[in-house]
């Protein structure tokens, strides 16, 4: 697991990169980009369903919020986990 931040130049925007090839993006940025709603919560746990899968993460600092580290899919798994 490595650890991205705005000035990674594998970063496309806020929560998503590009890393080895794949596109990568937190639950957050995956929900923005397909128009699903969540919450805070909701999306932490959902997070956390996506990474019991074993799909490999990685993390970023994000650029706003109330969190100091924030993990990324990749975007398979995030399309799988939400059905679409």
């Amino acid at each position: 697991m490595r650890v991205f931040n705005k000035q990674s130049n594998e970063r496309i925007s806020n929560g998503i990169y590009k890393i080895d090839g794949t596109k990568h993006l937190s639950v957050w940025a995956y929900k923005r980009q397909v128009g699903l709603s969540g919450s805070t919560s909701a999306n932490a746990a959902e997070g956390r369903q996506i990474s019991s899968t074993g799909c490999g993460t990685h993390s970023s600092t994000p650029d706003f919020g109330g969190f100091s580290e924030i993990a990324l899919y990749p975007e398979h798994a995030l399309k799988a986990f939400y059905n679409n």
